[in-house]
């Protein structure tokens, strides 16, 4: 790999960094926004996401309820149109310069 050494006025934003923390910020939004609107603490969005635990031999299963799949569905239209826009205008202003 080489290195390009530059000072740090000639330093250009890194694309792949931009683009990375852009994807990121999406699940975080998209468990933040589930967080809120069922009512779930960190813990407990994680635990119905695994949906299945064992213990003591047993499998115990946490489904997801009819509202919460609905909620799900639509704050992931949600987060995938803004992350849409944000990736769109991303590109955009990168291809600009």
């Amino acid at each position: 790999m080489k290195y390009v050494y530059v000072t740090e006025s000639e330093l250009e934003p890194n694309p792949l960094r931009i683009l990375y923390n852009a994807f990121f910020n999406a699940s975080t939004m998209f468990r933040a926004h589930m967080c809120s609107e069922c009512n779930f603490s960190e813990p407990t969005f994680y635990r119905k996401m695994r949906e299945v635990h064992q213990r003591n031999g047993r499998i115990r299963v946490l489904p997801l309820s009819g509202a919460e799949k609905d909620k799900a569905c639509q704050i992931a239209a949600l987060v995938s149109k803004n992350l849409i826009q944000e990736v769109e205008s991303l590109v955009a202003s990168m291809q600009a310069e």
